[in-house]
């Protein structure tokens, strides 16, 4: 998944100098993909965060099955924030 934030990052952050119509630097370019990074890490983060808070909120006899699923999706959670630290 990793893969896949980078990859989209650099290319949103290659939009956005095109649409700017500047040639940045390389050091530019690196700070403005983990600019792109931060905010798509944070979307999903809330987004989760988001469905978590859907799941709880079911009909009393799907709570056991809502808490199983928030579980799984905060230990999700967890490993894409351990993934996305170790990139640093």
């Amino acid at each position: 998944m990793t893969d896949n934030i980078r990859k989209y990052s650099s290319a949103a952050a290659s939009q956005i100098f095109a649409a700017l119509g500047t040639t940045p630097s390389k050091e530019q370019t690196e700070q403005a993909v983990r600019a792109v990074e931060q905010a798509v890490i944070k979307a999903v983060l809330d987004v989760r965060s988001e469905c978590v808070d859907a799941a709880l909120n079911c009909a009393s006899a799907d709570q056991d099955i809502a808490h199983k699923i928030a579980k799984e999706i905060r230990q999700a959670n967890n490993v894409l924030i351990a993934n996305l630290s170790s990139m640093r």
